[in-house]
């Protein structure tokens, strides 16, 4: 047990302290430049999303006026006719 020095040993463990907050430090940067990272493309890959929902909105809202048919004369009479109110019960009857 000569040999052993109280001072080389409380250096190791000074230097062994400063090394692991070293390393903490280091390991701890890398985890919040990949969870930037990681956020960032999430938010580009949102805008992307919201960029083709928006688009399919649009093409959904205008395809259908497009794709109309001109109005016939039986659509002409039966718009200008009054819209029944809600509960309203009709009876139809056969004429021979």
């Amino acid at each position: 047990m000569g040999d052993f020095n109280i001072g080389d040993g409380l250096r190791k463990v000074m230097l062994a302290g400063i090394g692991a907050l070293a390393t903490g430090v280091e390991k701890g940067q890398e985890i919040v430049d990949q969870l930037v990272e990681k956020g960032e493309l999430t938010v580009n890959q949102g805008k992307e999303l919201n960029t083709e929902l928006k688009r399919k909105a649009q093409a959904q809202h205008e395809g259908p006026a497009q794709q109309a048919s001109p109005a016939t004369p039986k659509d002409e009479a039966t718009a200008s006719m009054p819209t029944p109110a809600p509960g309203t019960v009709y009876t139809i009857k056969h004429q021979e």
